[in-house]
């Protein structure tokens, strides 16, 4: 039988961390809350959160920080944890990473990935209604999480070859922008605002 540990491990879909405790309370809405109290394990801890290695600490917030993570079964999740400063060689004092969010994120990594795919399949109004939080968190879900799956996206252009170029337009047709699209891979490699000589021309010279 599993221990109540990895129960609430399996839930947040997280590994590398250890669960201090965890308690269900109600907030000032009167919505339950499963509050989890966990700290990464001892290999994860004091890692610079930009390039990953191994930090010696600076000091430790006085204070708890919360993520906000996934609903779980109609619960509000929680995520508390401590988090040191440390000393990275090459990017000085910083905020240790933790291996539940990206770096400067209030959320864990699965709430901003979901909420990106919300949004892209719907929109981010119907985002922010279904993750239960405001349409500029979704805007920034999905610029780290744009940022996580292609940290480059100038690897878009390595061997280019067949391209197409159209324009469409948006907010009721009285804006528009240029699109780039690769025919070998059929996705899009480039847009700019715009659909003058002068915005495809940004592309041409980012081929150079």
């Amino acid at each position: 039988m599993a221990s109540v540990n990895k129960i609430i491990k399996s839930i947040l879909n997280v590994n590398d961390v250890v669960i201090d405790n965890a308690s269900l309370d109600l907030n000032e809405r009167n919505e339950k809350v499963l509050k989890v109290h966990l700290h990464p394990q001892k290999k994860e801890m004091a890692r610079c959160p930009i390039c990953g290695c191994k930090c010696s600490i600076y000091d430790r917030t006085p204070k708890e920080r919360m993520w906000r993570g996934l609903d779980a079964g109609g619960l509000i999740v929680e995520l508390y944890y401590r988090v040191n400063r440390v000393v990275c060689p090459n990017h000085n004092v910083i905020v240790e990473s933790v291996p539940w969010a990206f770096h400067n994120s209030g959320f864990t990594k699965d709430f901003d990935m979901v909420a990106s795919f919300i949004a892209l399949a719907t929109n981010k109004t119907m985002a922010a209604k279904y993750m239960r939080c405001d349409w500029k968190t979704i805007l920034r879900s999905l610029t780290r999480t744009r940022n996580y799956i292609e940290p480059d996206p100038k690897k878009r252009l390595d061997g280019l070859v067949n391209i197409g170029i159209d324009e469409t337009s948006y907010c009721n047709g009285h804006n528009y922008i240029t699109v780039v699209v690769n025919h070998d891979t059929n996705t899009v490699v480039w847009v700019g605002l715009g659909h003058s000589t002068e915005t495809l021309s940004e592309f041409f010279e980012l081929l150079t």
